[in-house]
């Protein structure tokens, strides 16, 4: 094959296949706890957001 690098053995677990044909590619995977943990963070962030515009929103329209 042109442009082949490297050799992954018969029995090798499946993560390693994964990992073996994601290099090849130039995939870089991000682990999946950091991704959960910047999508919660991100969550938080919207939400906290969503909440202090409608209490502005009340305070500025209904309690002045």
């Amino acid at each position: 094959m042109p442009g082949a690098r490297g050799w992954l053995p018969k029995d090798a677990p499946a993560a390693r296949l994964v990992e073996a044909i994601d290099r090849s590619l130039g995939i870089v995977r991000v682990r999946g706890d950091v991704r959960g943990t910047l999508g919660i963070t991100i969550a938080v962030l919207i939400v906290v957001t969503f909440v202090g515009a409608v209490v502005l929103f009340v305070w500025r329209f209904f309690l002045s």
